[in-house]
């Protein structure tokens, strides 16, 4: 009874996302959001570059439906969101598919982020039920996002004109 007790309260908690990987949780369904601190950073730090604040720089998010990257940038003042890249777009930083294409790449410099990870079923073998159940190791889906920060917002850049 008591190794069953402590079983359920560890599952439960595990489950509740409180583990030491919350993004190999099965019975949540869900994404795991990993990358919204080094995306906040990232803008943050451009941002206090340039502006003097960590959330006056324009953002714009294009061609993504991702309500949680709408949430990571609520501090943020100068958000728009656009249903499609547009390749004339002069905001500061861009956030994207990572298939878009900035039109003049002298212009952007890009980075791919991993944005959230959730459980790869379709990858799963019989050894990683066993792999998952002790150490919470599985395969896993990556979702990637695409950074694009306006290229004379660096100060290297800057200094070369």
């Amino acid at each position: 009874a008591f190794l069953f007790t402590a079983l359920l309260v560890g599952s439960a908690w595990k489950a509740a996302g409180l583990g030491s990987r919350p993004e190999n949780e099965l019975l949540s369904g869900m994404e795991y959001v990993s990358g919204e601190e080094e995306l906040i950073q990232t803008v943050s730090d451009i941002s206090r570059w340039n502006t003097g604040q960590a959330n006056r720089i324009d953002i714009t998010v294009a061609g993504l439906d991702r309500p949680s990257i709408i949430w990571a940038l609520k501090d943020f003042e100068k958000i728009s969101t656009d249903l499609a890249f547009s390749e004339k777009s002069d905001a500061s930083i861009i956030l994207s598919n990572p298939d878009s294409i900035v039109q003049e790449p002298l212009e952007y410099r890009g980075s791919l982020l991993v944005w959230s990870r959730k459980p790869a079923y379709s990858q799963f073998t019989w050894q990683d039920w066993f792999k998952w159940f002790f150490n919470r190791k599985i395969p896993q889906q990556k979702e990637t996002i695409m950074l694009w920060v306006r290229n004379d917002l660096f100060k290297d850049v800057s200094s070369q004109n």
